[in-house]
């Protein structure tokens, strides 16, 4: 369990950064990302 919520920090650390510096269409992966991150953390802390 420790693994996977490093690996979901670090994942939504990663999307944070692309979303923050995201300028143009191209990097909005970063958005939806986030999105999907959001969602898993909000499943496993429920």
């Amino acid at each position: 369990p420790y693994g996977t919520l490093t690996l979901l920090s670090g994942l939504t650390c990663e999307a944070i950064k692309a979303r923050s510096s995201a300028s143009d269409e191209e990097e909005t992966w970063g958005v939806e990302a986030f999105d999907i991150l959001m969602d898993i953390w909000t499943v496993l802390l429920e």
